[in-house]
């Protein structure tokens, strides 16, 4: 249903990729929200639930590919290793099972859909990138990501990656990905600097969280899931 005095022309097919979701809390289930209230068909593709106990929420199945929907969103689920007691091998394993179970699984999920823009919200693991620009390309849309934590900054910060051979290799990775992508949203204006250099022609533009509101109830210990 589009918003009221909205006509159906302007409605957008927006797909929002993110390793997080409803029932987790997340900004991105405000976004994803206010997308829908704004007259937008809004599809969100994202893994089993399991932040931030890392066990999956009851009613759920770690290896299921599933659908649901929630105030108006379509929602669908791949399978996803949970984080456990988030060692680096069950992060890792974490991390890189919504990666592959997204690149494999959303060509078959939206086959015969059209997408005007594919949104990643860009928390941590930046990995959750590569199901966007897979889906992107396939379905020739264009991609927006939406930087919410820095890498492989983030991974040298919390430890869990030391070495500066493997730091060097998730540079690279980071600047394929963001060069990748249509479009750059950084969540902080000091993000900029450290985002723009590993661009190249990808244009970047600051753009602010919303409000607080994904928290009124469950509140996480924070935003980066390492």
């Amino acid at each position: 249903m589009s918003a009221p005095g909205r006509r159906n022309a302007d409605r957008m097919k927006i797909l929002v990729v993110s390793h997080y979701f409803w029932p987790e809390s997340f900004r991105i289930n405000d976004v994803a929200r206010s997308l829908f209230a704004a007259g937008n068909e809004v599809t969100v593709l994202t893994g089993q639930p399991n932040y931030p106990d890392g066990a999956t929420f009851p009613g759920y199945r770690s290896w299921k590919v599933s659908r649901e929907s929630h105030e108006g969103i379509e929602i669908r689920r791949v399978p996803q290793v949970p984080r456990g007691r988030a060692t680096a091998f069950r992060m890792a394993a974490n991390y890189l099972s919504f990666m592959f179970a997204g690149m494999l699984f959303a060509p078959w999920l939206f086959r015969g859909r059209r997408f005007d823009a594919v949104f990643v919200y860009g928390n941590s693991p930046i990995t959750q990138a590569f199901p966007g620009i897979v889906v992107g390309a396939l379905h020739r849309a264009p991609v927006v990501l939406w930087v919410q934590d820095l890498w492989p900054q983030s991974l040298e910060a919390t430890g869990y990656v030391r070495r500066p051979w493997l730091l060097g290799m998730v540079a690279r990775m980071v600047r394929w990905i963001y060069r990748r992508c249509d479009l750059l949203l950084v969540q902080s204006r000091a993000f900029v600097e450290a985002v723009r250099p590993m661009a190249g022609n990808t244009p970047v533009e600051y753009h602010p969280n919303p409000g607080e509101s994904s928290f009124d109830i469950a509140k996480p210990p924070s935003e980066m899931s390492t």
